[in-house]
């Protein structure tokens, strides 16, 4: 019992964090339920293995648009 509360917990942790990315990003996710916001992160998921890129190169585009996302809003930032 114990385990699965930890894993609970922990799954409720990531999908807060996972949130709150997303609405840094514009998109609010507070309406979805944490079961509906799992759905639809496996269906990305699935859709992205659609289109042939690995797990890798996804991630190093995600993580390349932050950074130019984050550079772009510094920039506009300082006048």
């Amino acid at each position: 019992m114990l385990f699965r509360w930890i894993a609970k917990r922990k799954k409720q942790k990531v999908i807060k964090n996972i949130r709150k990315h997303l609405l840094f990003f514009g998109l609010d996710s507070s309406a979805w339920s944490d079961d509906e916001f799992e759905n639809r992160i496996v269906s990305s998921s699935q859709q992205l293995r659609k289109t042939g890129f690995s797990t890798k190169q996804a991630s190093e585009a995600m993580m390349s648009f932050g950074n130019a996302t984050t550079r772009t809003l510094k920039r506009l930032s300082n006048g």
